[in-house]
């Protein structure tokens, strides 16, 4: 039923959903007066009547920017002391409101808190007490500030002060910390509050920390660099997730977790060996000759094998620029074929049989006898096809796992011990599978020299000056273990040490191999790049340019006011400004910053908030015809970067991803180049993004090789889920479990990825669920549901707010009946007609593993389509529930459904959706909550226009689907 089409209207009329809906902001006003002395002069004097005076002012002060108010000088005369009160009563001074006041964090966001003469010139908490007298100005013109972007102060001199628009109630606090704060304390907390923007959720926590009576000031770390470090002390989180690493060449073809032969008809075949089998094209059966590289399932449950090989071509199939005479001429002395780096995979039915084929690299002799041949490997590099010689390949894990002299205890496990499973003895054996490290210490276990070395990458030979460089070919010059083992007896064979050093320095070897040299194991292949380090480092260093030699002033300000009310993710945590606060983010943030930065700098950025010598290089390398056209290329530029780190980090690869990985991987270096010529020059994570594509293709996808666990596995939930630590004896103390037990700390754990969902603590009185829980038990639509429960109740004036009802209307009852019917196969009249709102609701969902799904409103949803099993999305507007005629109350969505218009955006390259309107009964509003059977993980953000400044303009109901959305860690 989701998105199916309604014919009648019969549909309640509802408001825009919430992303959309528009709150006034309030602003606190700041007026300047010169040549002022007494304000009772002010006060006395009433020689002009209160409604002649000049009503411009109220008008001008209310066309300017919002935030703050531009001075005026007013002529007056004396005002009867008398009339003070009717000045008070028509608000004159323009005193803040109490919602001004409740909301002034909203408008010091932009604030230099280093300026002392700013502090000086703002209210940000209570209104200043009334002066007891000033004399105003003999000047009665009206002058407007002519700087509109922010507050232009006049200078303080001995006869010019400034004063505030002042409210009748002074906080009237005595000591140090008067007349505005009760104590120095609550003024430093409400600075640091106000300026950093902190979440009230964050205070609370922290107010929690502070009041506990353990608490020692003198023990807070000063750094947050010492924070970071004690995680080096804790232990590794042991991981338990599921990650289909079967998917890879490696796992697929390795002897270790596979079958390595099968018989068919009395004939053995294994992997590694050659044969001729039969291909099927276009209607033609063709006679091929292929290496069985592995041998597969397909499909869990049915039991059919598959012969999984790496193809061949004949000369004749070869690209015309490689027919060469001399390859010709080996064709007809040997018989040669070309080996190609494809996989394919073939039933058991369509082999043939074997064949003897002579690969002609330094260390294979020559057969005896053969009927084929193989000298050279064709090979796509940067779109086009290419030759190098078969020595320069990774040899199959058949071809280098043998008996290596291994520890004892490693040895007789990789030779294969039997054991008793289920009362039935089987036969266990393992091995070497990958080792994941960040660049330095993955060079290590590969015996590579570091990053700095001239030759210190652990995959290819690149040398410092051809980091960058997207022509390198890669494969051509790469590192394969047969070849490094072999430099390496070189170097042990060596006269003397300078002579060793001057080999291991030439091809940027350490010198002597690693203790990981001992197993059977590719050096190279089983130690890949870490694309979660590659790819956060990369983003902080294009973020560190983009604050410090990209953008004016201006340009600061204006990224930071877009991101104050960007819209966020709704699961992710708080962070705080990047500007200013890029030192503190973890790796996870810089690339969850990536993720938005393209919609963002597409909002803010204008050419004229750059640098001029950026714009100039920017315009001179890419051959642009104005400066305006800069902008494009940043934004497009930051959407490749983000559409990469989207890719690398998905969760499924197809058979074409890994094509479209190196497509953006070259297209972004080349492009870098561009922009920031000096700074990837010998930047080692450009070059790392250069072999992200094979290593997907042998790992399955890079979550796999991705390191990025390491930043959470560092983390509390081993010592706090009683996990035991070695190096603490035995029966030892573990004052982190003791949070659990402190009902003022607690609320630490709540909501983190060391907790249980946020749902199932009950233990605060603050969340106040145990009771809420009771009172609202929702009977699952189906048994594979429970522990479902609603969170938040609204209040009637929230429900009014949002535009709903409490009493069912005619309308949504027609809805409302239909919803029932369809979800819940009840078709009886409808009895009760109250509704409840809330902000939120949370079940878990019986699978092979438990889900657990928290959904609130404002979030958005995809759902899969009944009929085309597409994804579809939805905006969730509203969450309430309803007892049923059965005394039972069940759950229920509004949602507005985005549709796609079939456009793409021209700066971001994301699809734009258009947003059902309330009004609009082309697909239904509400939904029984099971539709939805995943936790929310797409992003959708305003197509803003030129007229959208702080709030969303209304009528554009144009939303950009965020393809660079993805889970960070």
């Amino acid at each position: 039923m989701p998105k199916q089409h309604i014919i009648e209207n019969k549909y309640p009329t509802l408001r825009k959903p919430l992303s959309q809906q528009k709150n006034e902001k309030s602003t606190i006003t700041l007026r300047e007066r010169t040549n002022i002395s007494n304000i009772s002069s002010l006060l006395i004097s009433n020689e002009i009547p209160l409604n002649t005076l000049n009503n411009n002012i109220i008008n001008n002060q209310e066309n300017l920017p919002p935030k703050y108010i531009s001075s005026h000088n007013v002529n007056t005369r004396a005002l009867r002391k008398n009339n003070i009160d009717d000045i008070d009563n028509q608000n004159i001074l323009n005193r803040p409101s109490r919602d001004m006041t409740e909301r002034i964090e909203d408008n010091f966001q932009d604030f230099d808190f280093n300026n002392n003469n700013t502090l000086l010139s703002d209210d940000f908490s209570f209104p200043l007490i009334r002066p007891n007298s000033l004399t105003m100005s003999d000047n009665s013109s009206n002058s407007d500030d002519d700087n509109t972007d922010g507050v232009n102060f006049t200078q303080i001199t001995s006869d010019s002060k400034k004063y505030y628009d002042v409210d009748s109630i002074l906080p009237g606090y005595t000591g140090d910390s008067g007349p505005y704060f009760p104590s120095l304390t609550a003024m430093w907390m409400f600075i640091w509050f106000t300026k950093n923007s902190i979440g009230t959720h964050a205070y609370h926590e922290l107010v929690k920390i502070i009041r506990h009576p353990k608490f020692k000031a003198d023990e807070v770390p000063y750094s947050v660099t010492t924070l970071k470090k004690i995680h080096k002390g804790l232990p590794l989180l042991p991981f338990t997730g599921k990650i289909e690493i079967w998917h890879g060449d490696l796992w697929k073809e390795s002897p270790l977790f596979g079958e390595t032969s099968i018989v068919i008809n009395d004939v053995t075949f294994k992997a590694g060996e050659w044969i001729e089998y039969k291909e099927f094209h276009d209607q033609h059966t063709l006679n091929r000759v292929g290496r069985i590289t592995g041998i597969v399932m397909i499909d869990e449950s049915l039991p059919d094998r598959f012969f999984r090989i790496q193809t061949t071509r004949t000369f004749y199939e070869l690209p015309g620029t490689l027919k060469s005479k001399e390859r010709y001429q080996r064709l007809q002395l040997h018989n040669e074929l070309w080996l190609e780096e494809i996989r394919s995979t073939i039933k058991i039915q369509d082999l043939i049989r074997h064949v003897n084929v002579w690969i002609k690299d330094d260390n294979t002799p020559r057969l005896p006898t053969f009927e084929f041949s193989i000298q050279e490997i064709i090979y796509t590099f940067n779109g086009r096809q290419k030759i190098r010689h078969v020595s320069l390949r990774h040899k199959l894990p058949i071809e280098y796992i043998s008996a290596p002299q291994l520890p004892s205890d490693m040895k007789e496990l990789q030779n294969g011990i039997p054991m008793m499973i289920k009362d039935e003895q089987v036969w266990i054996s393992a091995g070497f599978g990958m080792g994941t490290a960040d660049l330095p210490q993955g060079n290590d276990m590969a015996g590579i020299k570091r990053h700095n070395a001239e030759y210190g990458c652990r995959t290819c030979k690149v040398s410092q000056s051809q980091l960058s460089d997207a022509d390198f070919d890669i494969f051509q010059n790469g590192r394969y273990h047969h070849l490094t083992s072999r430099i390496y007896d070189e170097i042990k064979t060596a006269r003397n040490g300078t002579t060793k050093k001057n080999i291991a320095q030439e091809h940027g070897l350490c010198l002597n191999p690693n203790i990981l040299d001992d197993l059977a194991r590719d050096r190279h292949l089983q130690t890949p790049q870490d694309p979660f380090h590659c790819l956060a480092g990369l983003a902080r260093r294009l973020l560190d340019h983009l604050f410090n030699h990209e953008l004016e002033r201006s340009g600061l300000d204006a990224l930071h006011s877009t991101w104050l009310i960007f819209e966020m993710p709704r699961n992710w945590k708080r962070i705080q400004s990047p500007i200013t606060h890029l030192d503190s983010y973890w790796m996870s943030d810089s690339l969850r910053l990536v993720m938005i930065m393209p919609f963002i700098l597409s909002r803010c950025l204008n050419t004229t908030q750059l640098k001029q010598c950026f714009v100039i290089t920017v315009k001179n390398n890419f051959e642009l015809t104005n400066s305006r056209q800069v902008k494009a290329v940043i934004v497009k530029t930051w959407s490749l970067f983000a559409r990469l780190c989207a890719k690398v980090f998905a969760n499924v690869f197809h058979k074409s991803d890994y094509q479209a990985l190196d497509q953006l991987v070259i297209k972004l270096t080349r492009i870098l180049n561009k922009i920031y010529p000096d700074m990837i020059t010998t930047l080692p994570n450009i070059h790392v993004l250069r072999h992200l594509p094979l290593i997907a293709a042998t790992y399955g996808t890079l979550q796999n090789v991705s390191v990025s666990l390491k930043e959470m596995m560092h983390g509390l939930r081993y010592v706090i889920d009683n996990g035991y630590d070695a190096r603490i004896p035995e029966g030892g103390g573990n004052c982190i479990r003791s949070i659990l037990k402190d009902e003022q700390l607690i609320c630490l754990l709540e909501g983190w990825y060391i907790s249980v969902p946020a749902h199932h603590i009950t233990r605060l009185e603050e969340y106040n669920t145990v009771e809420q829980e009771q009172e609202n038990v929702i009977e699952p639509p189906q048994e594979c549901f429970f522990n479902i429960r609603v969170h938040k109740k609204w209040n009637t004036k929230r429900i009014e707010k949002e535009g709903f009802v409490k009493k069912i209307s005619n309308e949504i009852q027609k809805n409302l009946y239909e919803a029932y019917r369809h979800y819940l196969n009840k078709e009886t009249a409808i009895s009760f007609k109250t509704l409840e709102y809330y902000d939120a609701i949370s079940y878990t969902i019986i699978k092979e593993d438990n889900v657990d799904i928290s959904i609130h409103v404002g979030e958005v949803i995809d759902i899969e389509d009944d009929g085309t099993k597409n994804r579809e999305y939805a905006l969730i507007r509203g969450i309430f529930t309803h007892q049923a005629n059965d005394y039972k109350k069940y759950a229920f969505f509004i949602l507005d459904w985005y549709y796609d218009t079939g456009r793409i955006d021209d700066l971001t390259g994301c699809r734009i959706y258009g947003l059902q309107e309330s009004k609009d009964v082309l697909w239904p509003h509400i939904h029984s909550f099971h539709i939805v059977d995943r936790n929310p993980h797409v992003h959708f953000v305003h197509n803003c226009k030129a007229n959208c400044t702080n709030e969303h303009k209304t009528n554009n109901l144009e939303y950009l689907r965020n393809e660079f959305f993805y889970l960070a860690v």
